[in-house]
């Protein structure tokens, strides 16, 4: 139990440091794609809201109807594949972010591109429109909800455990008086 309760932690860390530096690259990347259109500017940032709304969304979708029928299938969908599974959508999405630089990169070599004032600079950027951003945003929110929220659950069940066990051996009274105050 300590095993899985170690591993977590370790793959959670590394996730949440992996999901940050993407969020990064991929705000960079949005700043040379266009954002300006004919009635309306996008924020290069705001493109992150299609991350929370697959996370809302799916959290109940997977909860109230993916797993258990899954689990009626007598498919073996544990807490660890889960998490495997996340891990590799997370891969798909770096990958989707390559493929959509290559297509950007192409399309400003070849001529096409704007200018245009983003965080108050002047680029010259491709006339590949942001939004070709959105599934590799969306593939992030999938694999939170595979790998976070089932992350979540691993550590909350494993400090049951351990506050379960030291209760039955009488070290949990003791741990927690350590911690009263004493005044």
């Amino acid at each position: 139990m300590v095993i899985v309760f170690v591993v977590t932690v370790v793959v959670y860390l590394l996730l949440l440091l992996f999901m940050l530096q993407m969020q990064t690259t991929f705000l960079i990347q949005a700043t040379y794609m266009r954002l300006e259109f004919e009635t309306f500017t996008i924020p290069a940032a705001s493109l992150s809201i299609f991350d929370m709304i697959a996370v809302l969304v799916l959290i109940p979708i997977m909860d109230h109807g993916v797993y258990p029928l899954v689990s009626y299938c007598s498919i073996s969908f544990t807490p660890l594949r889960r998490i495997g599974v996340g891990m590799l959508l997370v891969s798909a999405s770096v990958i989707v972010a390559g493929v959509v630089e290559i297509q950007r990169r192409n399309t400003w070599i070849d001529g096409g591109f704007c200018m245009q004032t983003v965080f108050g600079e002047t680029r010259n950027a491709s006339s590949v429109n942001v939004f070709w951003q959105i599934p590799q945003f969306v593939l992030i929110g999938v694999s939170e909800v595979l790998t976070v929220v089932t992350g979540m659950q691993i550590l909350y069940l494993t400090t049951l455990t351990i506050e379960y066990l030291l209760g039955v051996l009488g070290i949990r009274d003791n741990w927690q008086n350590n911690f009263r105050d004493k005044g």
